[in-house]
């Protein structure tokens, strides 16, 4: 609880966004609604956010002063829009995993975080707009860019990126994808001028920025609602929920793995090269969701990993002592007991059997 209400209370303070702060603990962490985790993380969040406020101001993170309504005829335009988003997404997600193989391949691990180090130095010299946190280059985005020029900066911003994070060194990916985001959104909207289509580039740099989101993170609500916070306007939820929707489907129809649950998969599975057991017990939880492979299912019908053991069912506030014939309904909470070392397997067993994944 203390991590989930750590990670909102932070994405509140980075981007003056309370509410996407509650909304990821509870879509992206959780991946389920609990009354504990609500209250625990909008009390962490709000005070966070208040905290940041007044050290440094209640203006909100992008300022585009020129936004206005999109057209409904330009709609088709974000339907578009959101499927190239999709694709870049899947394509940035493969290309993450692709750097920490690369970077895995070097012994030395002062090596891999040297390089991305050197990288950033000749960038300061070749090409500084790609360095720094990137809230200067979104509103420069904003305004007309030629498309040429959109494209290298996508390229290398890109590129840069992949160097940074497949190095291993904690860095944030968060603010590095919405650039992206905005950037693609861009160079769309430069496009769509070239073609003769009469577009707000301050539109599409905020669309780009949601779609962008929903396609790696995977997490869309969290996403329209921070760059609805981001930028203090909440106008634009409609277009901001299509270019999301659009993004989500065509990234979930290549079967990409959101962005967390691959760095995650790949965790766990680097810990199974874990040394000696400890003998160490530990509990984990997860909710049973509805269409979900345990949900009508009695316990004994399921396969559970064989050094693990439910030892309690949660159900409406009420806590149950399982046997064999319990039936799992949508909304149980499902509490297993594992050894330390068999973690990794359990934990992927649990995710399948309640959630699907």
């Amino acid at each position: 609880m203390l991590l989930t209400c750590g990670a909102s209370a932070g994405l509140s303070a980075a981007f003056n966004a309370p509410l996407a702060g509650v909304l990821f603990s509870l879509e992206e962490l959780h991946k389920d609604f609990s009354t504990d985790v609500l209250l625990s993380t909008m009390s962490a969040s709000i005070t966070a956010d208040f905290i940041s406020r007044t050290l440094f101001g209640l203006g909100p993170v992008f300022s585009f002063p020129e936004l206005s309504m999109m057209p409904l005829a330009h709609y088709w335009m974000v339907l578009l829009l959101g499927a190239l988003l999709g694709l870049v997404g899947v394509f940035y997600n493969f290309c993450v995993a692709k750097a920490q193989d690369l970077y895995a391949k070097i012994p030395w691990a002062y090596v891999r975080a040297v390089l991305p180090f050197l990288l950033a130095g000749v960038l300061l010299v070749v090409y500084p707009a790609v360095l720094g946190g990137g809230h200067n280059l979104v509103e420069a985005v904003s305004q007309d860019q030629a498309l040429q020029g959109l494209l290298v900066l996508f390229a290398v911003k890109f590129l840069f990126s992949m160097a940074s994070f497949g190095a291993g060194v904690p860095g944030g990916i968060f603010l590095p994808l919405l650039v992206l985001g905005a950037v693609v959104g861009s160079s769309f909207s430069q496009g769509a001028h070239l073609l003769g289509l009469d577009t707000a580039t301050g539109n599409f740099v905020i669309l780009g920025m949601a779609g962008l989101f929903a396609a790696i993170v995977r997490a869309p609500v969290t996403g329209i609602v921070l760059i609805s916070e981001m930028t203090g306007s909440f106008s634009h939820l409609l277009t901001l929920s299509l270019v999301s929707l659009a993004a989500y489907v065509v990234a979930d129809l290549l079967h990409a793995p959101p962005v967390y649950d691959m760095l995650l998969a790949r965790l766990l599975k680097k810990g199974k090269a874990s040394p000696a057991p400890s003998g160490e017990k530990l509990l984990l939880e997860s909710p049973v969701s509805v269409g979900a492979p345990a949900c009508g299912k009695a316990i004994q019908e399921l396969a559970w990993p064989g050094r693990s053991l439910v030892v309690s069912i949660k159900r409406h506030g009420e806590e149950l002592l399982p046997h064999g014939g319990t039936v799992l309904e949508a909304g149980d909470v499902v509490v297993l007991l594992c050894d330390q070392q068999e973690l990794p397997q359990v934990h992927a067993a649990l995710e399948h059997q309640c959630k699907g994944n």
